[in-house]
């Protein structure tokens, strides 16, 4: 459960991982396959979009008055599973959303 407290909903792609694991929650008891290949696909590119994200932080040189600024920043650095699961997510919800389409 400690995955849980540092889960923050202030960054984008948790938040799209969230709407897709909705999404698959009301899509399960409904038995409608294409929303769940959907969520599913959300929650995959919302993995490999929060792996591909790493958080950094730097401290500045002090100014005239002899401050400090502290500043955290989430730099893209693309990383093999999450390029791998933002490809497989990708692909479940063109799947998905062809079926929604054409079913």
């Amino acid at each position: 459960m400690e995955f849980l407290k540092s889960f923050d909903l202030s960054r984008s792609w948790n938040r799209l991982a969230a709407i897709g694991a909705g999404l698959a929650a009301v899509g399960v008891p409904a038995h409608h396959a294409p929303i769940i290949l959907i969520g599913l696909g959300m929650i995959a590119i919302g993995f490999g979009e929060g792996k591909n994200h790493r958080q950094a932080t730097s401290i500045s040189r002090p100014d005239a008055f002899g401050y400090r600024l502290k500043k955290t920043d989430f730099e893209r650095q693309n990383t093999t599973l999450g390029i791998s699961a933002d490809c497989i997510g990708g692909g479940l919800v063109c799947v998905g959303l062809l079926k929604l389409i054409f079913s």
